[in-house]
């Protein structure tokens, strides 16, 4: 009644190509990743909301006759 020993695999090494040495990160002045920015400008916005804020712009530099501008501020606005 004798246990058996165990053969264990030897995992083979990998082999390390010195062109392709992995160097540690630098994190000094300019090594690190520029601070997050605001992409609200940048965003694919939808259709209605396009049109929505050009329709804005364009009254605002369209210039009406005063006659005209009274029935765009209307009571039920």
């Amino acid at each position: 009644m004798g246990v058996k020993a165990v053969a264990t695999k030897k995992k083979p090494e990998k082999v390390v190509n010195p062109l392709f040495e992995k160097l540690p990160k630098q994190f000094e002045t300019g090594g690190v990743l520029p601070p997050k920015k605001d992409l609200h400008r940048f965003v694919t916005w939808s259709k209605v909301v396009r049109i929505q804020r050009q329709h804005r712009i364009l009254k605002q530099r369209l210039k009406v006759l005063p006659a005209m501008n009274q029935f765009t501020k209307t009571l039920g606005c």
